[in-house]
């Protein structure tokens, strides 16, 4: 009985909703899949993305720390691009 209580208890209790982080971003594209944020040594790594793009304002979205996707990369032109990490170095 205690174990049926806890399972409906558990569906009916809703999870807790992370807000995103929300960063406007000076991007340049390099080698496939990485693109360098301007004004310091910053990466952001993507899945897939086909965007070139010289000095142009983006805004990066981080959704989780971890996992296959941590955010978006939006671009001006309205594209998006999964991002797989943001690097430092």
């Amino acid at each position: 009985m205690k174990r049926l209580l806890w399972v409906l208890l558990a569906s009916v209790v809703p999870l807790v909703a992370h807000a995103s982080d929300v960063y406007k971003v000076t991007v340049t594209r390099k080698p496939q899949d990485i693109y360098e944020v301007q004004g310091g040594q910053v990466y952001i790594k993507t899945r897939y993305c086909y965007e070139y793009v010289y000095t142009d304002d983006a805004i990066l979205r981080i959704d989780s720390p971890a996992g296959y996707s941590i955010g978006k990369l939006i671009f001006n032109s309205g594209t998006s691009c999964d991002v797989e990490k943001v690097l430092s170095g």
